[in-house]
């Protein structure tokens, strides 16, 4: 699974940090590790962003065979979930 992580630029030892998944569009899909940052994706990299909001940032790029992000990621990393507020309905992605 190809993807993009930035890490906080200050990590502070006792603090917490989130975790942000950014998930692209259909358009994005592919096998570069660049296009799924075309939309959105330099956000994240504005140093008032940055600062005022402290986090780790994941961007998986789906491979252009796939046509549901979220089903990939969760067959490849081998979880089962409930999405409910994806789907509006708990549905189990193996």
């Amino acid at each position: 699974m190809l993807y993009r992580l930035l890490r906080p630029e200050v990590m502070k030892p006792d603090e917490k940090y989130p975790l942000v998944l950014f998930l692209h569009g259909a358009g994005e899909c592919g096998n570069d590790n660049e296009k799924q940052l075309v939309h959105g994706g330099q956000m994240w990299l504005n140093p008032v962003n940055r600062e005022k909001y402290p986090a780790f940032i994941l961007a998986p790029q789906c491979p252009e065979t796939e046509t549901f992000m979220l089903r990939w990621i969760f067959r490849s990393a081998k979880v089962s979930v409930c999405l409910i507020s994806v789907y509006g309905d708990c549905v189990r992605i193996r």
